[in-house]
């Protein structure tokens, strides 16, 4: 019975990155959230150079090693009817709830307010709304693609 084992965790974390350095697989690692849509599956052998001393010793007819079977869980996939949490923004800066669906390995964002979207960002809130979920049920952490200062930059609370 071979070893199983799954790569879950949040996203671009490198997951597929250590799927690929495990095994002699290709599986796509790019520098974004999301870029695996299926998921990938390989078995690998486990090296043990006891194998090699023990046939040494017992001369077996054949030497077998064990396997692993490992899984890079890939897959987006929206909780409920319409995905949620998506705000653009333009020039001016000013964030718009977005229009968002899933596409292939991407999600694509669109508003009629904001022609020209310069940034995204994804359940950026104190209270945040996202039902964006990989496949293997793990919720998409927050993010955002911009760098701009935020409305509270210069504010200072007393207690």
């Amino acid at each position: 019975m071979a070893l199983k084992a799954r790569i879950v965790g949040l996203p671009n974390v490198g997951k597929s990155t250590l799927f690929n350095c495990l095994s002699s697989a290709k599986a796509q690692a790019a520098n974004f959230p999301f870029c695996t849509i299926d998921a990938q599956m390989e078995q690998i052998t486990v090296p043990d150079e006891r194998l090699n001393k023990l046939a040494e010793l017992v001369h077996p007819g054949r030497i077998v090693p064990a396997t692993c079977d490992i899984v890079d869980i890939a897959g987006l996939v929206a909780k409920g009817d319409k995905l949620e949490g998506f705000t653009i923004a333009g020039a001016d800066h000013k964030f718009h709830w977005a229009d968002a669906k899933i596409v292939g390995n991407c999600v694509e964002v669109s508003c009629k307010d904001v022609p020209r979207p310069l940034a995204v960002r994804y359940a950026w809130a104190h209270n945040p709304l996202g039902n964006l979920y990989n496949g293997a049920g793990l919720p998409a952490s927050p993010f955002r693609t911009d760098c701009w200062q935020g409305v509270t930059i210069n504010n200072t609370t007393r207690y």
